[in-house]
């Protein structure tokens, strides 16, 4: 159990616990015996004919096989707990009088005979022998100390519970569009089985993060055996727990602030999901799956709503001051600078009462395959957008034209910099049988003075976690060069947006200037 959440517990009138104890113990186990050893132990008092190096044979009675016990072991060192007897490698045997089978010629007289079991060749059994033998091992056992006052023993029911890791679910999404707005949705759960053997089993699934300060720190109820059992069922890799709800955050989606969608679920109104606090939860019974299993089951269906969404985002670009110096080769700064593409996504409408997860997601139309996407955790009565193609019929020209320069404009830090002022353009050719509305937006590189066509701005902060630029991660030497303490200072990262709707055979135009600071 993580530590903190062992929680033991008895039910019965009267009855309550005073303390759990955890420990090894040493128990009796029943084995089929495999090796010499283990079937003389199996078979004591038996008769049996030995053959040992030599070719010397005689018959014999097996008395019993050396071994110190546990407790003389424990005396002598310094083990914390119990230990297991050691047996050594000899056995007894008592022996009637012993000769050998070429010559008789006498070699020893009857009475009680220690071989070691590396001298004997082979054993006759007289008798059928035995093949399970009784053996001792240490295994760690809980212990309740439950008081019933004056009543006397008598039986209760035990209650045991705790937080442990090795099982997860992973969610999955189908989701099934008519082509008209209408569409069904579908969540299926992965259950991944690395713990206990489940018979029967009531499983809870969780949408949500819920939280657990003292994940990965082990209760010093769980004994050392337990953490390396624990240790060894977790898989490793980062493609095992992407889309865990157990240990992942949640990727917050951009919300839709509308709610397009009419009508509910299905599954959910028959009670397989409940709110709890911040979480949801799926409840699924009879659920069978031994260890190391793996099984796909449904979790819920239900009737949503979708729109066609089309996209248009304009990534930053360096400014053209720098391209000569541009580190990462002609094809990065052309891919920059590339035509950019409309996509064309389903926004889904997500009428409740279960948030959407993050899980990835199939989309189909007519019983085929159009796209996979992925969502992210969506609440009721907001929508999230999955990606199918790029719309190849929507046709984008992308214009920029420097307007002036002013020299000196700015100084800082005993610097002086060079005003630059652009003028950019976009205009989306609809090529399409039917209209589209094209959401787009463009970021630039500096502070955006003005945006046409009825568009919006703001300046966004380009270290924030939600920032057009990582930075932080694994790209960010394509822009620390250009990007530098005087460009932040100096200049920043503008946003403007635009939706638009267009026509067959129509043609739309947005605008937008801006200007930034080189040195």
């Amino acid at each position: 159990p993580l530590l903190g959440t062992f929680w033991p517990a008895v039910d019965g009138d009267g009855c309550r616990l005073r303390g759990v104890t955890a420990g090894r113990r040493v128990v009796a186990t029943e084995r089929t015996a495999l090796e010499l050893k283990e079937l003389l132990r199996a078979n004591l008092g038996n008769e049996i004919v030995v053959r040992e190096t030599g070719d010397i044979r005689y018959r014999a009675t097996i008395v019993g096989l050396p071994t110190r016990s546990g407790e003389e072991l424990a005396a002598a060192t310094d083990t914390i707990g119990p230990m297991l007897p050691v047996t050594g490698d000899a056995v007894l045997l008592r022996t009637a009088e012993t000769r050998r089978d070429t010559s008789a010629e006498r070699i020893a007289d009857a009475g009680t005979r220690l071989v070691r079991l590396d001298r004997i060749v082979d054993v006759t059994f007289l008798t059928d022998p035995k093949t399970r033998f009784v053996d001792r091992e240490l295994a760690p056992r809980l212990v309740l100390d439950v008081d019933c006052g004056d009543s006397g023993p008598r039986a209760v029911d035990v209650e045991l519970g705790w937080v442990e890791q090795g099982f997860r679910w992973i969610p999955s999404y189908r989701v099934e569009i008519d082509g008209q707005g209408k569409a069904r949705l579908s969540l299926q759960a992965t259950l991944q089985n690395d713990l206990v053997d489940l018979e029967n089993a009531t499983l809870h699934l969780v949408v949500g993060v819920p939280s657990f300060v003292a994940k990965g720190q082990l209760d010093p109820i769980a004994l050392q055996e337990s953490l390396a059992a624990a240790v060894a069922r977790m898989p490793r890799g980062a493609t095992q727990n992407a889309f865990s709800n157990s240990i992942m955050s949640q990727v917050s989606s951009n919300f839709v602030a509308e709610a397009p969608v009419t009508g509910g679920p299905t599954a959910a109104e028959d009670g397989t999901g409940s709110k709890e606090q911040d979480l949801y939860v799926f409840t699924v019974t009879g659920v069978s799956l031994r260890a190391g299993e793996r099984m796909v089951l449904p979790v819920f269906e239900q009737a949503i709503e979708y729109r066609d969404v089309w996209k248009l985002d304009v990534s930053i670009a360096p400014p053209q001051e720098s391209w000569e110096q541009f580190r990462n080769g002609p094809d990065e700064l052309a891919r920059l600078l590339r035509a950019p593409k409309v996509r064309h996504e389903i926004r889904l409408g997500n009428p409740g009462p279960a948030p959407l997860t993050t899980a990835p997601a199939l989309v189909l139309q007519g019983g085929r395959v159009l796209a996979q996407g992925m969502t992210t955790y969506t609440p009721p009565g907001h929508g999230c957008d999955l990606e199918l193609t790029t719309a190849i019929d929507l046709l984008v020209v992308k214009t920029d034209e420097e307007t002036g320069r002013t020299p000196n404009a700015e100084s800082w830090n005993g610097n002086s910099y060079m005003r630059v002022d652009v003028d950019g353009r976009l205009r989306v050719t609809n090529r399409r049988s039917e209209p589209v509305e094209v959401e787009i937006r463009r970021l630039v590189f500096g502070k955006l003075d003005a945006v046409r066509a009825d568009g919006s701005r703001r300046q966004l902060n380009p270290y924030a976690d939600e920032g057009p630029l990582d930075l932080h991660g694994p790209d960010w030497r394509r822009y620390s060069w250009y990007w530098s303490v005087w460009s932040m200072v100096m200049n920043g990262v503008g946003e403007a947006s635009w939706t638009v709707a267009i026509e067959p055979g129509k043609t739309a135009e947005v605008g937008c200037s801006w200007h930034y600071f080189w040195r």
